[in-house]
């Protein structure tokens, strides 16, 4: 089943928006991504040689996934592992069919198609994870988080300052980033191209910030 929101399979997350969206807390993304269990999975250069590391909506996922787990299994990460790598890899059409049944952390099976997850009754499973219902959920709950409040349409947040800078109001899209577009001659609605949840009065605020800064 194709996403509903056309961009979302290519949206990126902050480790802040991945904790709210999976229901982890930071210090466990942090873990999980020192321990290399699950990291963010999206480099981006951040200015001054430096990178900075985003999740993917997939990532999203399998962080939602191995919430799942770690709730019926139990905290062991290491018997895990393996399974999340698995998932790292699949394309995302395969999570529409895929399914997880786990009977114990060193028993998890990944099966593809209809009719090949075993019941839980027949085979002793203590979770069975439809990653096609994962992927809705996460889905559903980025849509959420792209909706703003209306009377905020066309308004740049000026108090963000430091490390995000003005930014364009209900949102985390420093006022910058669309400067430099503009400044590289791209036009509103190339802009709008690249960052698709924006509005054309929210592009020309940023730009015109630009003289009142």
């Amino acid at each position: 089943m194709a996403l509903d929101h056309p961009h979302m399979a290519l949206s990126v997350f902050t480790p802040d928006e991945a904790a709210r969206l999976s229901g982890a807390s930071r210090r466990q993304l942090s873990d999980w991504a020192r321990r290399g269990v699950l990291s963010p999975s999206v480099a981006n250069e951040a200015g001054s040689g430096r990178t900075k590391a985003f999740y993917s909506f997939y990532d999203i996922c399998r962080l939602r996934v191995l919430q799942a787990l770690r709730g019926a299994l139990g905290p062991r990460l290491a018997p895990l592992k393996p399974v999340l790598q698995r998932l790292g890899s699949l394309p995302p059409d395969a999570w529409t069919t895929t399914k997880l049944c786990a009977c114990e952390p060193a028993k998890i099976s990944m099966s593809t198609g209809s009719g090949c997850v075993p019941t839980g009754a027949a085979h002793n499973c203590r979770l069975e994870i439809s990653l096609q219902e994962i992927e809705q959920h996460v889905a559903a709950a980025v849509q959420k988080s792209f909706e703003r409040d209306p009377s905020l349409i066309g308004l740049i947040d000026t108090k963000r300052r430091g490390k995000y800078r003005p930014v364009i109001a209900g949102t985390r899209i420093p006022v910058w980033v669309i400067q430099s577009f503009a400044e590289d001659g791209y036009s509103i609605d190339a802009i709008l191209e690249q960052y698709p949840t924006l509005t054309a009065a929210d592009v020309q605020a940023a730009i015109d910030h630009r003289v009142a800064a």
